[in-house]
């Protein structure tokens, strides 16, 4: 049952980040440029579990960041939301 409540809410933040992106429309080299997961790579590919949770930490905290000001840009091109 608490899957089932987790996988709606994971579903129902993709659909979000999903429409977010779509009308938007971010340069994709600037939203996510190459290479940005490398530390996370080279971390595991030497097997050190410290350094790769912490740079998937501070990859999500960088991403997060972007999605926030993509989110800024949708709600002043769509300030009314609906699904």
């Amino acid at each position: 049952m608490a899957t089932d409540f987790l996988e709606a809410i994971v579903r129902s933040s993709m659909k979000l980040t999903h429409m977010l992106i779509e009308m938007v429309n971010p340069d994709p080299h600037t939203m996510h440029p190459t290479g940005m997961h490398r530390p996370i790579v080279e971390a595991v590919l030497i097997g050190d579990a410290e350094a790769s949770s912490i740079a998937m930490r501070n990859h999500t905290l960088e991403f997060g960041e972007t999605l926030l000001k993509m989110e800024k840009t949708y709600r002043e091109q769509k300030p009314t939301f609906s699904f």
